[in-house]
């Protein structure tokens, strides 16, 4: 996630999810994001939010935030993209954002 603007539908995508056993690109696994401020989870979504797989890419998935999200302008929050195979095998990526107003 690079950017997240307040009041706009936002994207949350995890690039080439592979198997760490196998190398092969993960396109059955079951993706989900959280977005939280000061530990807790940000309101106007239901968490965690589903990533779907974009067909024919090789582990790419993505999910639609909504632009009525009540994020707190200027401030860092954690976004949390979890990832289990159906192998079982399981990833955590964490990564701070940092929300602003949409420049004209």
């Amino acid at each position: 996630m690079d950017l997240l603007y307040n009041r706009n539908t936002g994207v949350v995508e995890l690039n080439g999810l592979k198997n760490g056993l196998t190398e092969q690109f993960e396109n059955d696994a079951t993706v989900a994001a959280t977005i939280q401020y000061q530990g807790e989870d940000v309101s106007g979504e239901t968490w965690p939010l589903a990533m779907a797989y974009v067909t024919a890419s090789d582990g790419i998935y993505r999910g639609l935030l909504s632009a009525g999200l009540d994020l707190t302008n200027g401030k860092t929050h954690t976004a949390t993209v979890t990832a289990v195979t159906t192998d079982g095998l399981e990833g955590e990526w964490i990564c701070k954002v940092v929300p602003q107003d949409r420049p004209c």
